[in-house]
């Protein structure tokens, strides 16, 4: 099975960053990635439109002019369901942003073991709502 992941943050070196720490984990993992970067919320919405298909997106909260919080409650309103696990340099958010239901609250800089851990747990429990081995 393949898993389709988006990376939307606005500073395109972090998202190279968080997609290359994906891409090595998935690598370890055997387990079939793709990956998309996205460089603002509406750049996301824009490809959304036409394929719906992602199953984790790693979300910065702080962009312009929409946030990520913005997004992913626009998500939710639309009945999305994929994972959504936040990325963020300001823990302020974390009580706004359980709102929108993420999987999980990432602080940066976020390191290679800790994002490993939540993919692990992500594939979990795709596993469990799919039936069938992710990884």
């Amino acid at each position: 099975m393949s898993l389709r992941f988006a990376v939307c943050d606005d500073d395109q070196d972090y998202a190279r960053y968080i997609e290359g720490l994906a891409a090595d984990w998935a690598k370890a993992a055997g387990t079939a990635l793709e990956i998309e970067r996205f460089p603002s919320a509406q750049a996301f919405l824009f490809r959304y439109e036409e394929r719906r298909d992602f199953d984790v997106l790693l979300l910065d909260i702080e962009m312009e002019p929409m946030d990520g919080l913005e997004l992913a409650g626009k998500l939710r309103m639309r009945g999305d369901d994929s994972r959504l696990v936040f990325i963020t340099a300001h823990q302020q958010y974390a009580v706004d942003a359980y709102e929108v239901h993420p999987f999980h609250y990432l602080v940066k800089p976020v390191d290679s073991e800790k994002l490993e851990t939540v993919l692990l747990q992500l594939c979990d429990s795709l596993h469990r709502e799919r039936g069938r081995a992710v990884i």
